[in-house]
């Protein structure tokens, strides 16, 4: 089975209409994010995060994206 390209993954992450379309791509595609994927998915999910953060922060979405930024340093 081949996987979802990077760039393919990227271009639904910038497309993403709000954090929590973002939190299903990284729990759908998180393992084959690359850098590029994690520094973009992080970033969308700064612009767009909600008034409060506590429930995002809170996700499993989100946790799995702290976890590929580790990887990733």
């Amino acid at each position: 089975m081949r996987g979802t390209h990077p760039a393919e993954i990227n271009k639904q992450i910038t497309t993403a209409k709000d954090v929590w379309t973002i939190t299903e791509i990284v729990l759908a595609h998180g393992a084959e994010f690359d850098a590029v994927n994690v520094a973009t998915a992080l970033h969308r999910m700064a612009k767009a995060c909600p008034e409060d953060p506590t429930e995002l922060l809170r996700s499993n979405g989100f946790e799995q994206l702290l976890m590929m930024v580790e990887a990733q340093v």
